[in-house]
Parts: C-alpha cells; structure tokens; sequence
C-alpha cells in the first residue's frame, strides 16, 4: 500500500469523523458542572479527534511488523519510521490548549461525543482482543474488521445526529487540523 493511499485513508476516516458534528450552540452549555469522573465537552471533542488521527494504525502497525512490503516499505524499522502515529497524550494536550478559546457546544454535541467516546472504546477492545502474536493475513483481516465496524458505527452516528452538531464538528474539526496540532500528525 503506497504512503499517498494511507494518507488519503487518514484524511478519509478524519473526514468522516468531521461529519460527526454540530453547529452554533444553542441553549445550555453541556455539563456546566460536571463530576470529577466524567469528562467535559472540551476534553471529549479533544479525545475524539486524538482517536480519529491514531485509528488507522493499529492496522497500519501490525502491518509494518508483519508485512512491511505491503506498505512498500524495505524493512519493519522503515515501515514503522514512515507510519509512527503522533505520541497520543501530545496529541490530546495540543488539542485541548485549541479548545481552550473555542466555542462551548451545547447537550446535544456533549451526548453525541459521550456515543463516539464509547465507540472509540469498542475499537480499541476489539482490536486489544485479538492475538497478534503471530502474523497472518487473518490476523491483520481481523484489525481491519474492527475499524471497518467502527466506520460503520460512526457513520450510523453522523446520520443520526442533528444538522447542529454536524457543522460544530465539522467546524471544531477544520480548526484543529489547520491548527499548529496538525505538525504532531503530519509524516
């Protein structure tokens, strides 16, 4: 698989994601007090375009270790070089400090990113359950198949959610991707 395909995969599930949305908000601002235990809007919307942009790699990692010509890479240690994902936590901390002078988002952006938190979490159980002790292409099928249920998934949320919260996230999304955050995940 040749880099200019991943990077059109990436911006293709980051577009996606993008159609997850809402727009101007209105009425109450989500969670105005929140428990210490459950997150804010802002720390979810920061999570969920973390995700976005790690989403892609475990397949892409499995196959660097696995099949790295697949990738058109010469070795795993360049395949893995030419495809690390940006450091998570980096990631997060970069979108968070965007967020910081962004516009709140109203109930319904908080309830639908609380719907996309716990999809991402499903991807990653799916993905930790599988063995990848061994390489094989039913393995690396079996990665795959997990993202392809959380794409499903995600595109059943965006019909789902109302024209609001599709424009703020789609908003929110141009922001931090044209932000300096953009650096952290650019190869």
């Amino acid at each position: 698989m040749s880099r200019k395909l991943i990077l059109l995969l990436t911006l293709t599930l980051v577009l996606s994601a993008l159609h997850l949305g809402c727009g101007d908000a209105e009425g109450p601002t989500a969670d105005p007090d929140p428990t210490p235990d459950e997150p804010t809007t802002t720390e979810l919307l920061a999570e969920a375009f973390t995700n976005v942009q790690l989403t892609y790699f475990a397949d892409t990692t499995y196959q660097c270790e696995c099949f790295p010509e697949d990738l058109e890479a010469e070795s795993t240690a360049a395949c893995l070089q030419e495809n690390s994902p940006p450091d998570a936590d980096e990631l997060n901390e970069c979108f968070l400090g965007q967020l910081a002078d962004h516009p709140e988002a109203d109930q319904a952006v908080h309830n639908f990113l609380v719907q996309v938190d716990e999809l991402f979490d499903r991807h990653v159980a799916c993905v930790n359950a599988i063995d990848t002790s061994s390489c094989s292409r039913d393995t690396l099928a079996s990665i795959q198949s997990c993202g392809d249920t959380a794409g499903e998934e995600l595109d059943a949320l965006n019909e789902a959610a109302p024209e609001a919260v599709i424009t703020y996230m789609d908003d929110t999304g141009e922001m931090l991707f044209n932000s300096s955050c953009g650096n952290l995940f650019a190869n």
